[in-house]
């Protein structure tokens, strides 16, 4: 198994952030632990990409700014690998929910 990228990790996150998500959830769905994710939510939230939203269930929400970034890596992946799209084409759908 080939070790993942640091945007691919923050994609990941983002991806699963998409729809609001717990940090519990985004732990699992992303295969990270508990101190590795807190530091990619902070790094990800001092980059606009990511918002928490405290009240009322600790909700972790991906940004216009994340969603755009998706989108820019899908179209940059798609470049270099054609079976990539299939498994990121949900993103621009995504995109264009968020600027409607």
């Amino acid at each position: 198994m080939q070790k993942r990228t640091s945007l691919m990790v923050a994609y990941d996150i983002l991806l699963v952030a998409t729809g609001g998500s717990n940090k519990t959830n985004l732990v699992y769905k992303c295969n990270l632990n508990f101190g590795i994710i807190k530091k990619w939510l902070a790094r990800l939230m001092s980059k606009g990409l990511l918002e928490f939203t405290p009240i009322p269930t600790n909700t972790w929400t991906t940004t216009l700014k994340g969603v755009r970034f998706m989108s820019a890596m899908e179209k940059t992946i798609s470049i270099w690998d054609d079976g990539a799209r299939a498994i990121l084409t949900p993103v621009l759908r995504l995109e264009q929910e968020a600027v409607s």
